[in-house]
């Protein structure tokens, strides 16, 4: 009987003590989640910030529906991560080489509405000597390396 209260004594204070460390244990991963978390929201901000909120008109979500799922895909992730400063009236010019292996050129048209939002209203493709001009003048469409608006 002794020796089982012993045992029986041994096993709570292991216990207490296995308790106490896994407390330890967990406080210490949910200190670096936060931590983590906390350096994940100074990095978004840090590129998030001073992004506009971008309207696209409903014919140009229709235009580019209306190409290929796979041009339809990478004109809407281009659009996504555009990181472009747009102040006043401009076309910009994208290039991508489809599902074909084949050159695609299309130029965005963007407006600046007010210093909080961008107005996309029209996109078209255009032959290669037209995005050569908008290369030319500096106007291609620059993207962030992470997407920093979504398209709803």
């Amino acid at each position: 009987m002794v020796y089982l209260t012993l045992s029986l004594s041994l096993l709570i204070v292991g216990l207490y003590f296995a308790r106490s460390k896994l407390q330890r244990v967990v406080s210490a991963v949910c200190k670096n989640i936060e931590w983590k978390n906390l350096i994940s929201m100074e990095s978004q901000q840090k590129y998030t910030k001073g992004s506009k909120v971008l309207l696209i008109d409903k014919e140009v979500v229709n235009v580019i529906n209306g190409h290929s799922d796979y041009v339809a895909d990478y004109l809407f992730e281009s659009i996504e991560r555009l990181n472009n400063v747009i102040e006043e009236d401009v076309s910009l010019g994208i290039t991508f080489n489809d599902s074909y292996d084949k050159a695609r050129f299309f130029e965005i048209h963007f407006n600046s509405i007010n210093p909080w939002e961008i107005y996309l209203y029209d996109i078209e493709e255009v032959d290669s000597d037209r995005y050569l001009d908008l290369i030319l003048k500096g106007d291609i469409v620059k993207t962030h390396s992470r997407k920093i608006r979504s398209i709803f």
